[in-house]
Protein backbone atom coordinates (compact mmCIF):
# COMPACT_ATOMS: atom_id res chain seq x y z
CA UNK A 1 0.00 0.00 0.00
CA UNK A 2 0.95 3.77 -0.64
CA UNK A 3 0.63 6.45 1.52
CA UNK A 4 -1.08 10.13 0.86
CA UNK A 5 0.76 11.80 3.92
CA UNK A 6 0.53 9.81 7.34
CA UNK A 7 -3.30 9.88 7.60
CA UNK A 8 -4.16 8.22 4.58
CA UNK A 9 -3.55 4.42 3.22
CA UNK A 10 -3.92 3.24 -0.70
CA UNK A 11 -6.66 0.73 -1.18
CA UNK A 12 -7.61 1.06 -5.16
CA UNK A 13 -5.92 2.27 -7.57
CA UNK A 14 -2.44 3.90 -8.05
CA UNK A 15 -2.06 2.59 -11.50
CA UNK A 16 -2.63 5.76 -13.12
CA UNK A 17 -6.43 4.49 -14.21
CA UNK A 18 -9.28 6.05 -13.08
CA UNK A 19 -9.61 7.72 -9.47
CA UNK A 20 -7.03 6.82 -6.58
CA UNK A 21 -8.98 5.38 -3.73
CA UNK A 22 -7.98 6.44 0.30
CA UNK A 23 -9.24 4.61 3.56
CA UNK A 24 -8.47 6.77 6.56
CA UNK A 25 -5.38 4.95 8.64
CA UNK A 26 -7.14 4.26 11.80
CA UNK A 27 -9.58 1.94 9.70
CA UNK A 28 -6.52 -0.11 7.70
CA UNK A 29 -6.43 -2.72 9.64
CA UNK A 30 -10.25 -3.42 8.94
CA UNK A 31 -9.86 -2.70 5.13
CA UNK A 32 -7.19 -5.16 5.51
CA UNK A 33 -9.65 -7.74 6.78
CA UNK A 34 -12.15 -7.10 3.86
CA UNK A 35 -9.64 -7.37 1.73
CA UNK A 36 -8.41 -10.80 2.46
CA UNK A 37 -11.22 -12.23 3.56
CA UNK A 38 -14.17 -12.04 0.97
CA UNK A 39 -13.51 -14.60 -1.01
CA UNK A 40 -16.94 -16.64 -0.62
CA UNK A 41 -18.29 -14.06 1.69
CA UNK A 42 -21.17 -12.41 -0.31
CA UNK A 43 -21.13 -9.00 2.04
CA UNK A 44 -17.21 -8.60 1.90
CA UNK A 45 -17.10 -8.71 -1.78
CA UNK A 46 -19.61 -6.09 -2.19
CA UNK A 47 -17.93 -3.81 0.11
CA UNK A 48 -14.66 -4.40 -2.48
CA UNK A 49 -16.86 -3.84 -5.50
CA UNK A 50 -18.50 -0.41 -3.74
CA UNK A 51 -14.85 0.79 -3.65
CA UNK A 52 -14.21 0.01 -7.34
CA UNK A 53 -16.95 1.75 -8.13
CA UNK A 54 -15.62 4.67 -6.70
CA UNK A 55 -12.25 4.56 -9.00
CA UNK A 56 -14.60 5.76 -11.51
CA UNK A 57 -17.00 7.75 -9.73
CA UNK A 58 -17.86 10.68 -12.16
CA UNK A 59 -20.05 12.95 -9.53
CA UNK A 60 -19.24 14.86 -6.86
CA UNK A 61 -18.21 17.87 -5.16
CA UNK A 62 -14.65 18.38 -3.62
CA UNK A 63 -14.42 18.59 0.01
CA UNK A 64 -18.64 17.47 0.26
CA UNK A 65 -18.86 14.48 1.92
CA UNK A 66 -21.01 12.12 -0.29
CA UNK A 67 -22.62 8.44 0.22
CA UNK A 68 -22.62 5.53 -2.03
CA UNK A 69 -25.18 3.10 -0.57
CA UNK A 70 -25.16 -0.61 -1.70
CA UNK A 71 -26.35 -3.84 -0.36
CA UNK A 72 -26.52 -3.67 3.30
CA UNK A 73 -24.37 -0.59 3.72
CA UNK A 74 -22.87 2.90 2.43
CA UNK A 75 -19.41 4.13 1.96
CA UNK A 76 -19.14 8.08 3.29
CA UNK A 77 -16.20 9.26 1.32
CA UNK A 78 -14.59 12.52 -0.29
CA UNK A 79 -13.15 14.03 -3.04
CA UNK A 80 -9.95 15.78 -2.83
CA UNK A 81 -8.23 18.60 -4.34
CA UNK A 82 -6.44 16.22 -6.44
CA UNK A 83 -9.30 14.61 -7.34
CA UNK A 84 -9.05 11.66 -5.39
CA UNK A 85 -11.34 9.19 -2.95
CA UNK A 86 -11.23 9.51 0.64
CA UNK A 87 -13.50 7.17 2.48
CA UNK A 88 -14.15 7.92 6.21
CA UNK A 89 -16.08 4.74 7.14
CA UNK A 90 -18.19 2.06 6.32
CA UNK A 91 -21.76 2.42 7.84
CA UNK A 92 -23.28 -0.81 8.60
CA UNK A 93 -27.54 -0.47 8.68
CA UNK A 94 -29.75 -2.58 7.86
CA UNK A 95 -32.32 0.36 6.25
CA UNK A 96 -29.56 -0.12 2.86
CA UNK A 97 -30.00 -4.12 2.63
CA UNK A 98 -31.38 -5.62 -0.20
CA UNK A 99 -32.61 -8.61 -1.46
CA UNK A 100 -28.95 -10.40 -1.46
CA UNK A 101 -28.39 -13.46 -3.32
CA UNK A 102 -30.02 -16.56 -4.64
CA UNK A 103 -33.80 -16.76 -3.31
CA UNK A 104 -34.57 -20.10 -3.69
CA UNK A 105 -36.59 -22.52 -1.79
CA UNK A 106 -34.13 -25.18 0.29
CA UNK A 107 -31.85 -25.57 2.85
CA UNK A 108 -29.33 -23.28 4.13
CA UNK A 109 -26.95 -22.67 6.85
CA UNK A 110 -27.39 -19.30 9.03
CA UNK A 111 -23.49 -18.37 10.25
CA UNK A 112 -22.54 -15.93 13.48
CA UNK A 113 -20.47 -13.42 11.78
CA UNK A 114 -17.37 -12.25 14.50
CA UNK A 115 -16.77 -9.22 12.62
CA UNK A 116 -20.00 -7.67 12.62
CA UNK A 117 -21.54 -9.44 15.29
CA UNK A 118 -24.81 -10.71 12.97
CA UNK A 119 -26.43 -13.77 11.87
CA UNK A 120 -25.78 -14.35 8.13
CA UNK A 121 -27.48 -16.63 6.08
CA UNK A 122 -24.68 -18.61 3.55
CA UNK A 123 -25.99 -18.02 0.00
CA UNK A 124 -24.82 -21.82 -0.85
CA UNK A 125 -27.97 -24.26 -1.06
CA UNK A 126 -26.79 -27.41 0.70
CA UNK A 127 -28.93 -30.84 0.71
CA UNK A 128 -27.97 -31.96 4.25
CA UNK A 129 -27.71 -31.03 7.57
CA UNK A 130 -24.89 -30.77 9.49
CA UNK A 131 -25.82 -32.92 12.41
CA UNK A 132 -23.04 -32.69 13.92
CA UNK A 133 -22.84 -29.55 14.45
CA UNK A 134 -24.76 -28.94 18.04
CA UNK A 135 -25.83 -26.44 21.26
CA UNK A 136 -26.47 -28.76 24.35
CA UNK A 137 -25.98 -31.96 22.59
CA UNK A 138 -28.59 -31.49 20.02
CA UNK A 139 -28.59 -29.59 16.10
CA UNK A 140 -30.76 -26.53 15.86
CA UNK A 141 -33.06 -26.05 12.77
CA UNK A 142 -35.77 -23.53 11.88
CA UNK A 143 -38.21 -23.64 9.19
CA UNK A 144 -39.14 -20.00 7.82
CA UNK A 145 -42.78 -18.19 7.64
CA UNK A 146 -43.04 -15.33 5.32
CA UNK A 147 -40.19 -13.21 4.71
CA UNK A 148 -38.62 -10.38 2.20
CA UNK A 149 -35.47 -12.37 1.76
CA UNK A 150 -33.88 -15.11 3.13
CA UNK A 151 -31.21 -12.82 4.73
CA UNK A 152 -33.90 -11.24 7.06
CA UNK A 153 -35.15 -14.79 8.16
CA UNK A 154 -31.72 -15.91 8.87
CA UNK A 155 -31.20 -13.01 10.95
CA UNK A 156 -34.74 -13.04 12.95
CA UNK A 157 -34.95 -16.54 13.54
CA UNK A 158 -32.41 -16.81 15.81
CA UNK A 159 -34.51 -14.65 18.32
CA UNK A 160 -37.05 -17.64 17.95
CA UNK A 161 -34.91 -20.07 18.69
CA UNK A 162 -33.39 -18.27 21.97
CA UNK A 163 -37.21 -17.58 22.80
CA UNK A 164 -38.29 -20.97 22.39
CA UNK A 165 -35.81 -22.93 23.58
CA UNK A 166 -34.65 -20.90 26.39
CA UNK A 167 -31.74 -22.94 28.00
CA UNK A 168 -29.65 -21.93 25.19
CA UNK A 169 -27.60 -18.68 25.87
CA UNK A 170 -26.41 -16.33 23.86
CA UNK A 171 -22.70 -16.56 24.94
CA UNK A 172 -22.37 -20.14 23.67
CA UNK A 173 -23.91 -19.20 20.24
CA UNK A 174 -23.14 -16.03 18.88
CA UNK A 175 -19.57 -17.46 18.36
CA UNK A 176 -17.07 -17.43 15.25
CA UNK A 177 -18.20 -20.76 13.66
CA UNK A 178 -21.33 -21.26 14.49
CA UNK A 179 -24.30 -21.60 12.40
CA UNK A 180 -27.92 -22.98 12.19
CA UNK A 181 -29.72 -25.11 9.50
CA UNK A 182 -32.66 -22.51 7.85
CA UNK A 183 -35.07 -24.35 5.97
CA UNK A 184 -35.83 -21.48 3.52
CA UNK A 185 -39.31 -21.07 1.42
CA UNK A 186 -39.79 -18.59 -0.83
CA UNK A 187 -43.52 -18.56 -1.09
CA UNK A 188 -45.31 -21.82 -1.84
CA UNK A 189 -45.93 -22.10 1.59
CA UNK A 190 -48.48 -25.27 0.55
CA UNK A 191 -46.46 -26.93 -1.95
CA UNK A 192 -46.32 -30.49 -1.80
CA UNK A 193 -42.51 -30.18 -3.16
CA UNK A 194 -41.97 -27.93 -0.34
CA UNK A 195 -43.69 -30.15 2.36
CA UNK A 196 -41.54 -33.51 0.90
CA UNK A 197 -38.42 -31.97 0.58
CA UNK A 198 -38.75 -31.02 4.72
CA UNK A 199 -40.26 -34.19 5.31
CA UNK A 200 -36.53 -35.94 3.87
CA UNK A 201 -34.35 -33.58 5.77
CA UNK A 202 -36.39 -34.86 8.88
CA UNK A 203 -35.74 -38.37 7.69
CA UNK A 204 -31.91 -38.07 6.96
CA UNK A 205 -32.15 -36.87 10.80
CA UNK A 206 -33.58 -40.19 11.74
CA UNK A 207 -31.62 -42.01 9.84
CA UNK A 208 -28.83 -40.51 11.59
CA UNK A 209 -29.91 -40.76 15.19
CA UNK A 210 -29.89 -37.50 15.42
CA UNK A 211 -31.29 -34.95 17.89
CA UNK A 212 -32.36 -31.99 16.23
CA UNK A 213 -34.87 -29.01 18.42
CA UNK A 214 -36.70 -27.42 14.45
CA UNK A 215 -38.38 -24.39 15.70
CA UNK A 216 -41.20 -24.09 12.73
CA UNK A 217 -42.41 -20.18 12.02
CA UNK A 218 -45.69 -18.54 11.08
CA UNK A 219 -46.68 -20.22 7.53
CA UNK A 220 -43.29 -22.78 8.02
CA UNK A 221 -45.81 -24.06 11.09
CA UNK A 222 -48.33 -25.23 8.42
CA UNK A 223 -45.28 -26.43 6.01
CA UNK A 224 -43.85 -28.61 9.35
CA UNK A 225 -47.23 -30.06 10.01
CA UNK A 226 -47.65 -31.03 6.55
CA UNK A 227 -44.26 -32.60 6.66
CA UNK A 228 -44.78 -34.63 9.78
CA UNK A 229 -48.27 -36.00 8.21
CA UNK A 230 -46.31 -37.81 4.52
CA UNK A 231 -43.58 -39.16 7.88
CA UNK A 232 -46.77 -40.80 9.83
CA UNK A 233 -48.03 -42.17 6.66
CA UNK A 234 -44.18 -43.61 6.04
CA UNK A 235 -44.11 -44.81 9.40
CA UNK A 236 -47.23 -46.64 9.79
CA UNK A 237 -47.41 -50.06 11.32
CA UNK A 238 -47.47 -52.39 8.22
CA UNK A 239 -47.99 -56.36 8.01
CA UNK A 240 -44.75 -58.10 9.15
CA UNK A 241 -42.04 -57.67 6.04
CA UNK A 242 -38.64 -56.64 5.92
CA UNK A 243 -39.40 -52.98 6.41
CA UNK A 244 -41.37 -53.23 9.64
CA UNK A 245 -38.10 -53.28 11.70
CA UNK A 246 -36.80 -50.13 9.72
CA UNK A 247 -39.48 -48.35 10.57
CA UNK A 248 -40.11 -49.04 14.45
CA UNK A 249 -36.45 -48.02 14.41
CA UNK A 250 -36.71 -44.59 12.37
CA UNK A 251 -39.81 -43.73 14.70
CA UNK A 252 -37.74 -44.36 17.45
CA UNK A 253 -35.14 -42.39 16.70
CA UNK A 254 -38.08 -39.44 15.63
CA UNK A 255 -38.11 -39.34 19.22
CA UNK A 256 -34.87 -37.38 19.53
CA UNK A 257 -36.26 -34.64 17.57
CA UNK A 258 -38.79 -31.75 18.94
CA UNK A 259 -39.97 -29.15 17.48
CA UNK A 260 -41.34 -25.67 18.78
CA UNK A 261 -43.86 -23.47 17.04
CA UNK A 262 -43.50 -19.83 17.01
CA UNK A 263 -46.94 -17.51 15.80
CA UNK A 264 -47.71 -20.80 13.58
CA UNK A 265 -50.21 -19.79 10.81
CA UNK A 266 -51.88 -22.06 8.45
CA UNK A 267 -53.89 -25.44 7.98
CA UNK A 268 -53.83 -27.87 11.17
CA UNK A 269 -51.56 -24.73 13.29
CA UNK A 270 -53.84 -24.42 16.50
CA UNK A 271 -51.87 -25.67 19.28
CA UNK A 272 -54.32 -28.65 20.29
CA UNK A 273 -53.89 -29.65 16.99
CA UNK A 274 -50.83 -29.36 17.06
CA UNK A 275 -49.99 -31.27 20.11
CA UNK A 276 -52.25 -34.36 18.94
CA UNK A 277 -50.15 -34.30 16.04
CA UNK A 278 -46.68 -34.36 17.71
CA UNK A 279 -48.11 -37.12 20.22
CA UNK A 280 -49.31 -39.07 17.08
CA UNK A 281 -45.89 -38.87 14.90
CA UNK A 282 -43.58 -39.47 17.84
CA UNK A 283 -41.82 -35.93 17.77
CA UNK A 284 -41.54 -34.63 20.91
CA UNK A 285 -43.52 -31.26 21.20
CA UNK A 286 -41.96 -28.36 22.85
CA UNK A 287 -44.47 -25.87 22.93
CA UNK A 288 -46.98 -23.19 21.20
CA UNK A 289 -45.88 -19.32 20.88
CA UNK A 290 -49.14 -17.73 20.02
CA UNK A 291 -49.21 -14.05 18.39
CA UNK A 292 -52.60 -12.53 19.79
CA UNK A 293 -52.46 -9.69 17.54
CA UNK A 294 -52.32 -12.31 14.20
CA UNK A 295 -55.66 -12.68 12.96
CA UNK A 296 -53.76 -15.59 10.26
CA UNK A 297 -53.14 -17.89 13.38
CA UNK A 298 -56.33 -20.09 14.10
CA UNK A 299 -56.49 -19.35 17.99
CA UNK A 300 -56.08 -15.87 18.01
CA UNK A 301 -59.30 -15.62 15.34
CA UNK A 302 -61.27 -18.01 17.02
CA UNK A 303 -60.48 -15.78 20.23
CA UNK A 304 -61.17 -12.46 18.91
CA UNK A 305 -64.45 -13.62 17.49
CA UNK A 306 -65.46 -15.23 20.93
CA UNK A 307 -64.54 -11.64 23.00
CA UNK A 308 -65.96 -9.37 20.16
CA UNK A 309 -69.50 -11.47 20.16
CA UNK A 310 -69.30 -11.19 23.89
CA UNK A 311 -68.62 -7.37 23.98
CA UNK A 312 -69.90 -6.01 21.02
CA UNK A 313 -73.36 -5.50 19.81
CA UNK A 314 -72.91 -3.76 16.70
CA UNK A 315 -70.17 -3.25 14.20
CA UNK A 316 -70.76 -0.92 11.42
CA UNK A 317 -68.72 -1.07 7.66
CA UNK A 318 -67.48 1.37 5.81
CA UNK A 319 -69.02 4.95 7.96
CA UNK A 320 -71.90 4.64 5.13
CA UNK A 321 -74.75 3.85 8.01
CA UNK A 322 -74.56 -0.49 6.89
CA UNK A 323 -74.70 -2.36 10.31
CA UNK A 324 -73.99 -5.77 11.40
CA UNK A 325 -75.07 -7.66 14.30
CA UNK A 326 -73.05 -10.01 16.07
CA UNK A 327 -74.12 -12.86 13.55
CA UNK A 328 -72.02 -11.20 10.90
CA UNK A 329 -69.29 -10.47 12.65
CA UNK A 330 -66.98 -13.61 11.99
CA UNK A 331 -68.27 -13.30 7.91
CA UNK A 332 -66.78 -9.98 8.19
CA UNK A 333 -63.33 -10.80 9.80
CA UNK A 334 -62.85 -13.44 7.56
CA UNK A 335 -63.58 -12.05 4.36
CA UNK A 336 -60.78 -9.74 5.08
CA UNK A 337 -58.19 -12.14 6.03
CA UNK A 338 -58.82 -14.44 3.50
CA UNK A 339 -59.00 -11.96 0.14
CA UNK A 340 -56.68 -12.90 -2.62
CA UNK A 341 -54.82 -9.64 -2.18
CA UNK A 342 -52.80 -9.19 0.97
CA UNK A 343 -52.91 -5.62 -0.18
CA UNK A 344 -57.00 -5.93 -0.29
CA UNK A 345 -57.54 -7.09 2.75
CA UNK A 346 -55.18 -4.70 4.51
CA UNK A 347 -57.01 -1.68 3.13
CA UNK A 348 -60.39 -3.61 3.96
CA UNK A 349 -58.96 -2.99 7.77
CA UNK A 350 -57.05 0.26 7.38
CA UNK A 351 -58.89 2.23 5.15
CA UNK A 352 -61.81 2.26 7.94
CA UNK A 353 -63.85 -0.39 6.57
CA UNK A 354 -64.24 -1.36 10.14
CA UNK A 355 -65.69 1.59 11.81
CA UNK A 356 -66.29 1.05 15.53
CA UNK A 357 -68.52 2.34 17.89
CA UNK A 358 -66.89 4.88 20.93
CA UNK A 359 -69.16 2.43 23.44
CA UNK A 360 -66.77 -0.49 21.45
CA UNK A 361 -63.75 1.26 21.70
CA UNK A 362 -64.06 1.53 25.48
CA UNK A 363 -65.00 -1.33 26.27
CA UNK A 364 -62.69 -3.40 23.49
CA UNK A 365 -59.32 -4.40 24.33
CA UNK A 366 -58.96 -5.64 20.55
CA UNK A 367 -60.13 -2.46 19.36
CA UNK A 368 -57.78 -0.63 21.31
CA UNK A 369 -55.00 -2.88 20.16
CA UNK A 370 -56.24 -2.97 16.27
CA UNK A 371 -52.86 -0.95 15.01
CA UNK A 372 -50.96 -3.91 16.30
CA UNK A 373 -53.48 -6.20 14.87
CA UNK A 374 -53.16 -4.77 11.31
CA UNK A 375 -49.26 -4.90 11.44
CA UNK A 376 -49.33 -8.58 13.27
CA UNK A 377 -51.90 -9.56 10.41
CA UNK A 378 -50.86 -7.93 7.21
CA UNK A 379 -47.36 -6.24 8.11
CA UNK A 380 -44.47 -7.71 9.27
CA UNK A 381 -45.03 -7.62 13.34
CA UNK A 382 -45.27 -11.74 13.34
CA UNK A 383 -41.91 -12.15 11.63
CA UNK A 384 -40.67 -11.04 15.87
CA UNK A 385 -40.40 -13.46 18.57
CA UNK A 386 -41.95 -10.35 20.71
CA UNK A 387 -44.90 -9.61 18.40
Amino acid sequence: MQNKGEAWILISGGNGVGRNVYVHKPQEKAWKTIQSEHNGNYYLTCVLRAVHALNSVAVGRRFQTEKLEFDGAAIHYQLDIDGDVLIYGLEIKSDYKHISGPQTTGLYQVEWQERIEKWRTSNQLRTKMKLDHRWNEAHYAAVSGKFDNKEDAGELLIEHIHGAYNTLKTQKTNRSGNHYSLYWQNGGFKSDKHRDHLASLIQQAMLAGAEVNWLAHGEGAGTFVRAMQVLERRLSPVPVSQNSEEAATLRENLQLQSVYFSNPRGAGTREQELKALCKKVGIEYKGTKINPYDLFNPDTRKDVLRKTKLTLSTIAIGGGGAVLGTSDIENVLTQAISAKSIGIAAGFAIAGYFVISDKIKTNSGYVRALPRTISSTFGKGNQRWAA
